[in-house]
């Protein structure tokens, strides 16, 4: 948990991110539904850090000093840098963040074409995430690139990139919406349901929902959630592109 606080995303004004964790803290490990909400994290955290590596002195982390030592092509007295490590994991991580999505997305299309009202607050969870993988997405493709060629092809722009994705997520948040319009009325802040047991609404999937719902209703008082859905980018604002996918799955309508 210290370590996640750490996490750019986990500080979002809406704190979504935080009840998806803690949500996925409280499913039994080793669980059909652990198991797909911890491979959705995953694949966040390798998108939005992959290509942000620090690398620390190698005096002071012994598994560091011993790759450093251990690699043949590398002098004595050269220091080990976030490029050279970025190299070596070059051509292994586009890769492993593709072969992650397409588990993510399979295991989202079963959640969403199953139908079922006890899966939504999984489908819900993973379905966040994603967005909020697409919202990594954008804001690293807003970014100046660190390595580039000017005697390179030129590269997709951000408003063409971000062009082709926002059809992907009108398509994505249209397949929710006719899937799981019902449940998703869960979330407002005026919804009163029915009765629960005690036992009911001690269950994770209950508590993730009313976690949910509580973000919504404090990031809707100052009008920041419907704020970000309608939100268009000034300038260079970086802190544009996130919460503004996640808030239009969360005010999403029938």
């Amino acid at each position: 948990m210290h370590h996640f606080r750490e996490f750019p995303l986990f500080c979002s004004p809406l704190k979504i991110l935080r009840d998806v964790y803690l949500y996925f803290r409280s499913l039994p490990n080793g669980s059909t539904k652990s198991r797909t909400l911890r491979q959705a994290l995953k694949l966040l955290v390798l998108v939005h850090i992959g290509g942000d590596i620090s690398v620390p002195s190698p005096n002071t982390h012994p598994i560091l000093h011993q790759f450093a030592q251990g690699t043949a092509d590398i002098a004595d007295d050269y220091t080990l840098t976030p490029c050279y490590i970025r190299s070596q994991f070059g051509s292994v991580m586009p890769d492993l963040a593709f072969n992650m999505m397409k588990e993510v997305l399979s295991s989202l299309e079963q959640l969403l074409l199953n139908r079922d009202c006890e899966d939504w607050p999984m489908t819900l969870a993973v379905i966040i995430t994603v967005l909020m993988t697409i919202e990594s997405i954008h804001y690293h493709a807003a970014k100046l690139p660190y390595h580039s060629s000017l005697d390179g092809p030129r590269p997709l722009t951000l408003d063409e990139g971000a062009g082709i994705n926002e059809e992907g997520v009108k398509t994505l948040l249209a397949f929710y919406t006719a899937c799981f319009a019902g449940c998703h009325a869960r979330l407002r802040p005026d919804w009163e349901g029915e009765s629960m047991t005690s036992q009911s609404a001690s269950s994770p999937d209950d508590v993730f929902v009313q976690s949910v719902r509580k973000s919504i209703g404090r990031a809707s008082v100052d009008g920041y959630l419907s704020r970000k859905a309608t939100q268009a980018r000034q300038g260079d604002d970086m802190e544009f592109f996130f919460d503004r996918l996640v808030a239009r799955l969360l005010l999403s309508k029938p």
